[in-house]
């Protein structure tokens, strides 16, 4: 017999206490409301106490609570799945979506200059393209710019030097033309006197030997012959005063002579001199020239090492240089599709820096087996054996794909996907 829910005696052992979906509070439901039970009603909180937690009624004796149902289940297995599926798919790209992995390869030069100085200034952007012989940077060197600026002074002084000893010798020249001429006067004075003076010996001889063969036939007068004699010595004397007064003015006119004659070897000392800072000139010009640094190659600035300002030697690279068309991937393909490639099969490669693909021609397969490099090492089993095969563009291409090219930058990586014709 049913009882009043007035008043408040048990219920049946028969009702059935159950909680809402989705209701947050636990306490038992029958099959009368909460409105005609007062007992389970809620008790509303006062204005006062609108903050607090609802206070729910206690459960009947004999009553079991059902169970709470686990929360963040389905965020949780959201979880995982996302999870596998990142894994399945770094698992497909690293073993299955690629057949080999392939590094950029170039023709890298490291300039230096090929003397120690202070930068002066870097002509060329890193990334820009240059043509053969362009200015790329200078290098300045303080203490061979001061030894050509005084090699040059120096050579200045010795070719004044040079003018002023041949203007000298050219005036010593004019003066020993006259002195020469002067001595050479005198001396042939002195000859024509003396040559008169023979002249009148002989004669003086030839009398003096006529009054000789008349003083002993006693037709002269020893006085006569005594004159003669006289007169004999006396031009005897006179002509070997004049022989010997001939002889020194033969030897003034010979000095005279040398001396008017320019010598060649007078002016051999300045004359060596000024090619010997000839060529300390030529030989420091070079050296200057080498603090300029031009491009050996066309090709493109990668990399700045050093800044203006900074010092420079020979022995440190100045900036990087990769020289054109000579970039190439080098493939490590393993073993089981080593053999599906040939020289002159055209590939395609794929490029994740730009997002796309370009066409390749096999240039060159090495024969030798060898491990990848550290940049892609992780794609690879550990010490698998790879052999390395080197792709280039293809010349007959599209010009995007030689575009696509000049955008490929050394060290970079690229891949060969699963798929594609030879294979």
């Amino acid at each position: 017999m049913d009882q009043s829910p007035s008043n408040g005696g048990s219920r049946q052992s028969s009702e059935v206490f159950a909680r809402p979906i989705g209701y947050s509070s636990t306490f038992p439901v029958s099959d009368v409301t909460q409105q005609d039970d007062p007992a389970l009603r809620w008790q509303r909180p006062t204005n006062g106490d609108s903050k607090k937690k609802h206070d729910h009624p206690a459960l009947p004796p004999g009553a079991t609570p059902v169970a709470k149902r686990p929360k963040g289940r389905w965020f949780v297995g959201g979880v995982i799945i996302v999870v596998a599926l990142f894994i399945t798919y770094e698992v497909w790209t690293a073993y299955f979506r690629y057949r080999a992995m392939g590094v950029v390869e170039a023709q890298v030069l490291n300039l230096s200059p090929r003397v120690d100085g202070v930068i002066e200034g870097l002509y060329a952007a890193e990334g820009e393209h240059v043509k053969k012989g362009q200015l790329l940077a200078k290098v300045t060197n303080v203490d061979l710019q001061y030894r050509y600026e005084a090699a040059t002074d120096e050579l200045k002084i010795a070719k004044a030097n040079l003018l002023a000893a041949a203007a000298q010798l050219k005036w010593q020249s004019a003066r020993y033309a006259d002195n020469f001429g002067e001595a050479s006067t005198d001396y042939y004075d002195l000859w024509s006197r003396l040559e008169q003076e023979k002249s009148n010996l002989q004669q003086a001889q030839i009398e003096l030997d006529r009054i000789s063969d008349v003083y002993k036939a006693s037709a002269a007068t020893y006085r006569e012959m005594e004159l003669l004699k006289n007169r004999r010595d006396g031009l005897t004397q006179r002509v070997e005063k004049l022989t010997q007064a001939v002889e020194e003015a033969r030897k003034r006119v010979d000095n005279a002579k040398a001396l008017s004659e320019s010598d060649p070897d007078a002016l051999a000392p300045l004359n060596a001199r000024i090619e010997t800072l000839n060529s300390e000139l030529v030989r420091l010009r070079q050296q200057l020239a080498q603090t300029d640094i031009l491009s050996p190659v066309e090709g493109t600035v990668i990399h700045h090492l050093k800044l203006a300002g900074e010092r420079a030697d020979p022995t440190q690279p100045l900036m990087t240089l990769e020289a054109q068309q000579t970039t190439e991937v080098v493939l490590y393909v393993p073993q089981a599709y080593s053999r599906k490639l040939n020289v002159g099969d055209t590939i395609t490669l794929e490029v994740r820096t730009f997002g796309d693909r370009v066409k390749a021609k096999v240039l060159r397969i090495e024969d030798r087996w060898t491990q990848a490099p550290d940049s892609i090492a992780r794609q690879y089993l550990a010490g698998e054996s790879l052999l390395p095969i080197h792709v280039g563009p293809v010349t007959d291409s599209e010009p995007t794909d030689a575009t696509k090219w000049s955008k490929l930058r050394v060290g970079e990586v690229v891949r060969l996907p699963s798929r594609w014709n030879p294979w």
